[in-house]
């Protein structure tokens, strides 16, 4: 039935005009494409925010959405079903620390476009463990088949620490120790960490755009990738024009040290490239007599291999760990993980685990099995358990992909 037309000077109903002054706020963010996620999480406010971030990236999927945090987390299926979110529209998702942050609402702040994290010189971040962490993400449609008893699917918590740590370049288990310290973090100890790639500091004069402002997928900035390519002349040119030579990305490195890395990641693809071709330790058999050490085949060169993997240890820890996670990336991610293994360097332990839990495959596990690190062994077991696998010791543990061996 059509409603009759107020009379003359009748106002009409008041509802509509208020409910309009409520809504103009959310309707001119949006016209912004900024979001505001201001409160603990819960489901049906998650809700919300999902159907925006979809609405926006559905209308324009070239334009970035801003999503502004401020929240001390909730429900852990709430915060992943969101992550899954941001991670699937066309368009990027820039976020930004404004206040107290912790558990699920962090796990958000790191799932935006890499390079495009932000936080405010005031936020603090807290990382903790969700307060329903021990509750199983829900199962899907086939785990009856798959695990009749349960085992194999991972619990709520470490799937927030295996999403965490990819998004931070971290390990699993650091990640998982320091939720149970609810370790927290400033702005620049966020950066360090990977949580964000910038810190919004004071703008420069108008008119005048940074040349550092947009960042790669690692943090980076354009003088990071001239010094990587060793550019001199675009070098120059940009710190002409006001590039800051001290901003440092997610690994902690400044774009001078990025010369370093590039040595550095060039030394562990040679390294690899000598991997044997057969790619396996397998092939060389049991020792033809007791007490007799088995032969160390993994190299086609052992004298360049050994002279490349002493260069390797002598790179700054940071730069390694960089150069250890481009060159997983370019490689072949079997070769390049045997070659950190027999380089040996006790602070990449976190990383190789967190690789693992990337490019890990049987083999690739096996050999972390076998190498005579206890914690890559358990890293290993560990994989093959959540994945289904059988993997074997060779000879009762010993072989010749030895930890810092190289």
């Amino acid at each position: 039935m059509t409603e009759p037309w107020p009379a003359p000077g009748d106002p009409g109903p008041q509802r509509s005009a208020d409910r309009t002054e409520q809504e103009r706020p959310r309707e001119q963010s949006s016209r912004q494409r900024t979001i505001l996620l201001g409160r603990a999480l819960e489901p049906g406010g998650t809700e919300r925010i999902a159907a925006e971030v979809l609405s926006l990236a559905r209308d324009d999927s070239l334009t970035d959405i801003v999503l502004l945090i401020e929240s001390v987390g909730g429900p852990v299926q709430a915060g992943l079903d969101l992550v899954d979110v941001i991670a699937s529209v066309g368009c990027d998702v820039a976020t930004y620390a404004t206040g107290l942050i912790s558990d699920m609402g962090l796990l958000v702040l790191a799932a935006g476009a890499r390079g495009k994290r932000h936080a405010f010189p005031q936020a603090r971040l807290v990382l903790r463990r969700p307060p329903d962490a021990r509750v199983m993400r829900r199962p899907p449609p086939d785990a009856a088949e798959r695990f009749p008893d349960d085992r194999g699917m991972r619990s709520a918590l470490r799937e927030v620490a295996l999403v965490t740590a990819e998004r931070t370049g971290r390990g699993v288990e650091r990640v998982l120790a320091d939720m149970r310290a609810e370790r927290s973090f400033g702005p620049e100890e966020a950066l360090a960490y990977g949580f964000v790639d910038e810190v919004v500091h004071q703008r420069k004069p108008l008119g005048q755009k940074p040349p550092d402002r947009d960042r790669d997928a690692d943090g980076g900035t354009l003088l990071h990738q001239a010094y990587y390519t060793g550019d001199r002349s675009a070098v120059e040119a940009l710190l002409a024009r006001g590039a800051d030579a001290g901003l440092r990305n997610r690994f902690g490195l400044t774009p001078p040290l990025m010369a370093e890395v590039r040595t550095a990641e060039s030394q562990l693809l040679d390294l690899a490239g000598l991997v044997h071709p057969s790619h396996s330790w397998e092939h060389i058999g049991p020792p033809a007599y007791p007490g007799v050490p088995m032969p160390d085949r993994t190299w086609t060169d052992s004298g360049s291999a050994a002279g490349l993997c002493a260069l390797l240890r002598g790179h700054d820890p940071d730069v390694y760990a960089f150069a250890l996670a481009r060159a997983v990336r370019v490689g072949e991610p079997r070769a390049v993980l045997r070659s950190a293994i027999k380089v040996g360097r006790p602070e990449s332990l976190d990383q190789l685990e967190a690789l693992l839990d990337r490019y890990g495959t049987a083999e690739i596990a096996t050999d972390y099995l076998n190498c005579g690190s206890r914690g890559l062994a358990d890293a290993g077991r560990r994989w093959a358990r959540e994945h289904r696998y059988e993997i074997q010791t060779w000879f009762g543990g010993g072989g010749p992909g030895r930890w810092g061996t190289g």
